[in-house]
């Protein structure tokens, strides 16, 4: 068939494709990503990865913090509490000279609780050919003893006669008051008076014995 004279031109290989498709060639980027910058490990921030608590930066010289002071309370409160030791070891200083009745009055001490009302018990207490007069009191302020030389005033509220054994076996807990007066061996003019200063303590056995393995006070 003759030639029209004009000849079609041929396309490069290349260029036959459609400008759609991407050239053999021309492989697709993959899309960007944000990679988070760790920062290297320490000592510190294992440690709170571990258990869970921030570590605290190791301390300088110069971001180094020393204990505060104690403040004017705490000083008060410190001294309050030195005064209270030198008046009850100042009150039990005339009961020296019998170390173990000495002791269980001490108890008085730890073993107090509470009293809305001034109680100040009478104490003649017998031991053989001797005796001693002590009075115990309880108010508001805590506990008092006063076993050397007694004053006239206050009067005492209630007045007990015992033997020295038997008042140490209460303050124990290991004999009730209210069967030792049963029995006669506590002889009270107050009754009242009498339970309303043991109630003020807590004169229990294993309250004792506790107060007893814990060594001098």
């Amino acid at each position: 068939m003759p030639s029209s004279g004009r000849r079609r031109r041929r396309s490069p290989a290349g260029e036959r494709r459609s400008s759609n498709i991407p050239r053999r060639h021309e492989r697709s980027r993959p899309a960007a990503t944000s990679v988070e910058v760790v920062p290297a490990s320490s000592p510190e921030t294992e440690a709170a990865a571990t258990t869970g608590v921030e570590a605290l930066p190791a301390s300088s010289p110069e971001t180094e913090v020393t204990a505060a002071a104690p403040t004017p309370e705490q000083v008060s409160d410190s001294s309050l509490y030195a005064e209270l030791r030198c008046e009850k070891q100042a009150e039990l200083e005339p009961l020296a000279d019998d170390p173990e009745l000495q002791f269980a009055v001490s108890f008085l001490y730890h073993s107090f609780q509470s009293s809305s009302v001034e109680i100040r018990l009478m104490c003649h207490l017998s031991n053989g050919d001797s005796g001693r007069d002590m009075m115990l009191c309880v108010g508001v302020d805590g506990v008092h003893v006063i076993a050397g030389e007694l004053p006239a005033e206050p009067a005492p509220t209630c007045t007990v006669s015992c033997d020295r054994a038997i008042l140490m076996q209460i303050i124990r807990g290991e004999l009730e008051a209210t069967n030792a007066i049963v029995c006669g061996m506590v002889m009270v003019d107050d009754l009242a008076q009498l339970m309303g200063f043991k109630m003020a303590f807590k004169l229990e056995r294993e309250v004792f014995e506790a107060y007893l393995a814990a060594g001098p006070h």
